[in-house]
C-alpha cells in the first residue's frame, strides 16, 4: 500500500489513514530485515563453505625436517618458493 501524504491529499490525515502509513512502513522495515538476514545467512556460509573447502586442501600439505610436503610428496623447487610466482609453485605441485 502506498503512503497517504498531507500534501498529495491537500488536507490532514485521518487516525487510519495515520496508522495505515505507519504499518506500511512497518511492512517494509520488517521485509528489509527479513531480506537482509537472509542475504547474511546466505554470505554466512558461502564463507564458511569456503574456509571448509581451503581447510581441506590445506590439511594435505605438511612439513617434515624443513620441506613442505603435499600428501606426503615433497614440494621441490629452485627457488623453494622463493622468487617463484604463484603458477609456478601451483605448477610443482603433485597432481590431486
Amino acid at each position: 500500500m502506498a503512503l497517504t501524504l498531507r500534501n498529495t491529499k491537500g488536507s490532514a490525515l485521518t487516525h487510519e489513514e495515520l496508522d495505515a502509513n505507519f504499518t506500511t512502513l512497518d511492512n517494509k522495515v520488517v521485509a528489509f530485515n527479513t531480506t537482509l538476514d537472509d542475504k547474511i545467512t546466505m554470505l554466512d556460509t558461502k564463507v564458511n563453505n569456503n574456509v571448509l573447502e581451503n581447510a581441506s586442501v590445506l590439511v594435505n600439505f605438511s612439513e617434515v625436517n624443513g620441506k613442505v610436503l603435499y600428501n606426503g610428496t615433497e614440494i621441490t623447487g629452485a627457488g623453494s618458493g622463493f622468487g617463484q610466482t604463484a603458477a609456478e609453485i601451483l605448477a610443482e605441485l603433485p597432481s590431486i
